[in-house]
């Protein structure tokens, strides 16, 4: 049975949108742009005039458009590739395909309708899922599996105290750390003070006001949940629901009483435990009283690669490397090159549904290797990468972004599947939702 298959992408730095169509070999499609220049329609001629797709580009494209898809007719304005009857790894069998692609200038007047623009700051507020500023005094954090409450109302509610509940604090930036070992070698004032009793010095009035004092670390406190870009550090007796379990000799886990899923990890630095966001359903009632009707209707959880792709991004700008070894522990793992940390896509690949709106993703490529530690720290004499950077994850996460990667190369046109010896996949972005006035 013939077929069409639509995809989309669009480049912000350029400007651009790319629309790829795959279709059978031996038929000429129709096209068309719609009105608003929003959308695009490719149908068969006859016998198979049934057949017809429609997709909506990522952003509106300009009137220019028209001619480039009308070119196809012409042979001009577009690239044509033909795959053999093996399909050329495309998966589809004996089936012949033709391919086409056409590259189109955006409407500069749509730059502002939520699109990035080249010169645009993007700060971790609009990629990091669950901030401080999303949760709420009363919010319940639950396994992501099986809905087992992990992180139930804080201590003060527990008491009667229904005045006060849960605070939310962001903790700093990766570097955090490093930027206090600059601020305590370059100490702009070093004259001491004399508060009446005693003389204090400008480190330990810094360590006090300030919090800049070299004694001062993130310790987890009962009653409030510090949020960094992947976990939630808690004082372990805010949580119930939970047991230990010793995985490993470098990491003690936190699983689900329940079914026994991976909910977090012992921090014993900060004397918490860290919940994985990835393990987590979250639920804000209005108020303390507990609804387990409407908990169970209201929850929320965010894609697992919503949140990888947060901590890649967290470390392209901290570390400004885009090239990472992935694992869950041990030599064997993904070397992963963030080529494109900000696109927006459409599909209607069978591979992914509900993609014939437009999506906000990176581009991703990858390929397996087998020796990450040596790639990370190699041998004396052998040259090491100043531009690689490791990502551990735990085990289930990792499997879940290596499936992820998988199934968007398959999504991919073929011609789009690899570039050189990497593999090329997307991961979704999390998107804070404007909100407009």
């Amino acid at each position: 049975m013939a077929s069409i298959t639509l995809h989309a992408e669009f480049l912000p730095n350029i400007r651009q949108t790319t629309l790829y169509i795959t279709l059978p070999t031996n038929l000429d499609p129709i096209i068309s742009l719609s009105e608003s220049r929003r959308a695009v329609t490719v149908s068969l001629p006859g016998p198979h005039d049934d057949v017809s797709e429609t997709i909506k580009l990522p952003a509106r494209v300009n009137e220019a458009a028209r001619r480039v898809l009308e070119g196809q007719h012409t042979g001009t304005g577009n690239s044509i590739r033909e795959k053999g009857e093996s399909g050329s790894g495309s998966g589809n069998g004996n089936k012949a395909e033709r391919e086409l692609s056409f590259r189109m200038q955006i409407d500069p007047d749509d730059m502002g309708g939520g699109l990035l623009r080249p010169d645009d700051e993007v700060t971790s507020v609009e990629y990091v899922p669950w901030m401080a500023g999303d949760m709420g005094s009363y919010t319940r954090l639950g396994c992501r599996g099986c809905e087992n409450v992990v992180l139930d109302c804080a201590p003060a509610l527990k008491s009667g105290d229904t005045s006060s509940g849960w605070v939310w604090k962001d903790l700093p930036s990766g570097n955090w750390a490093e930027m206090m070992d600059f601020w305590h070698c370059h100490k702009p004032d070093t004259h001491d003070h004399d508060d009446g009793d005693h003389t204090v010095s400008i480190e330990e009035r810094n360590s006090q006001v300030k919090g800049y004092g070299a004694a001062n670390q993130v310790v987890a406190s009962s009653g409030t949940g510090l949020v960094d870009v992947a976990t939630f550090l808690v004082a372990e007796e805010d949580c119930r629901g939970l047991k230990i379990q010793n995985e490993t000799s470098k990491k003690t886990s936190i699983t689900c009483t329940q079914c026994n899923a991976l909910i977090g990890l012992e921090d014993p630095i900060a004397n918490g435990w860290r919940l994985l966001k990835a393990a987590l359903s979250a639920y804000t009632p209005s108020k303390p009283e507990e609804d387990t009707t409407e908990e169970k209707q209201n929850r929320q959880t965010h894609p697992i690669e919503t949140v990888v792709a947060a901590q890649l991004l967290e470390l392209v700008e901290r570390e400004s490397a885009r090239r990472f070894v992935v694992h869950a522990g041990g030599n064997d793992g993904l070397l992963l090159w963030v080529f494109n940390p900000d696109l927006r896509y459409s599909t209607t690949s069978t591979t992914q549904s509900n993609t014939t709106t437009a999506r906000r993703g990176m581009k991703i490529l990858y390929q397996e290797t087998s020796n990450g530690e040596d790639l990370l720290s190699p041998e004396n004499g052998k040259p090491s990468s100043l531009s690689l950077e490791e990502l551990e994850l735990p085990r289930d996460i990792y499997k879940t972004v290596y499936q992820t990667l998988g199934e968007r190369n398959a999504m991919l046109p073929v011609s789009a599947r690899e570039f050189r010896e990497w593999r090329v996949g997307i991961l979704e972005r999390f998107e804070r939702p404007v909100h407009t006035t």
